[in-house]
């Protein structure tokens, strides 16, 4: 290969976005043996044709209120869940399909970030022994696992000398979910998934975590997909954001945009909803279908202010393109005849 070709080669990585999803669905069957027997299964549609692309050290804020599939799809992402249908494609190759043995080599490049940080713990362990578990699995022992270890305890803003011995239940949730990051850190990852990491922590201490997120995203290079509810942190920290209900994505922008101009009646309320000097927060009416049993046409036509007739009740919506890097789904930006 000439210097040319690999240079071109290695300029196309770089333009290559490093975590691709196209049409992921994935549904959970559930019901116990009699249910089967009888056939009255439930499907329940958690995660519905998702298409989206994460660009290397990007953050993608992914936001939706509680039900609507996100943490689905995070762990979707990472083949913590198989898909039902589509595709995940990280840094080129297709990891959809395939097996345990074949993810291990990526799983050191994939980490997660929990939403409760002592659940994720295990309480039996201290805070050495589990983090040097963790590399042990991927063949990391000896000194390289001891200053590792300390290393991202460091970086996550926790003494080593102080914190490696205790246990979880010594821990404040601040500071055990700094071990969860700490964790996440040890075998170097290329895109870490953060699934609402700051939502069981009080104000100052989400302050904190979110810091201290985008401050190693920049000494680290980390691609990032952060999912919460809270549209406030999600600005603060997002380069893009996807809005989801009920398992679809509403609206896909670059964060700027889709704060200064929402584009869908959804992600227009759940602003709305954020706390402002001078104004009172005006929640949603009504309450999220449920995702085994969801309403025909549009996903939001059930409290929707902006609906429009029988169109929306009838015609779901295509997520399209109707600006240079702006997605929407939804029938007052993109009439019905004109979806692709």
């Amino acid at each position: 290969m000439t210097a040319n070709t690999s240079a071109a080669a290695s300029s196309a990585t770089e333009r290559q976005p490093l975590l691709r999803a196209e049409q992921v669905t994935k549904y959970f069957t559930l019901g116990g043996l009699l249910e089967r027997i009888a056939g009255k299964r439930t499907t329940v549609q958690a995660v519905r044709a998702v298409s989206l692309t994460v660009g290397r050290g990007e953050t993608l804020g992914i936001v939706g209120e509680s039900g609507c599939g996100k943490s689905t799809l995070g762990r979707t992402l990472l083949r913590l869940y198989t898909p039902t249908s589509g595709r995940i494609l990280f840094d080129g190759q297709d990891i959809s399909t395939m097996s345990e043995p074949e993810l291990r080599p990526m799983r050191k490049r994939l980490q997660m970030i929990f939403q409760d940080p002592r659940g994720s713990l295990n309480p039996r362990q201290s805070v050495d022994t589990l983090l040097h578990r963790a590399l042990g699995v991927h063949g990391v022992r000896g000194d390289e696992a001891v200053e590792r270890v300390a290393l991202s305890l460091r970086q996550s803003g926790l003494d080593p000398s102080r914190f490696a011995h205790r246990y979880p239940r010594e821990l404040s949730g601040g500071e055990a979910q700094r071990v969860g990051i700490a964790r996440a850190l040890l075998l170097e990852p290329d895109l870490i998934i953060a699934d609402e990491p700051v939502s069981s922590l009080d104000v100052t201490v989400q302050a904190q975590i979110v810091n201290l997120l985008m401050r190693l995203r920049g000494e680290r290079r980390l691609t990032m997909a952060f999912i919460s509810h809270d549209m406030a942190v999600v600005r603060h920290i997002s380069d893009r954001v996807l809005v989801m209900y009920l398992g679809r994505v509403m609206e896909d922008a670059p964060a700027r945009e889709i704060f200064r101009d929402p584009l869908h009646p959804y992600t227009k309320a759940l602003m709305d909803a954020i706390p402002r000097p001078g104004f009172e927060p005006v929640g949603l009416k009504g309450q999220v279908p449920s995702p085994s049993d969801p309403p025909p046409g549009c996903p939001f036509q059930s409290r929707c202010p902006k609906k429009i007739g029988a169109v929306c009740e009838t015609v779901e919506p295509v997520l399209t393109e109707v600006e240079a890097g702006r997605k929407v789904a939804c029938h007052l930006h993109v009439a019905p005849e004109e979806a692709p």
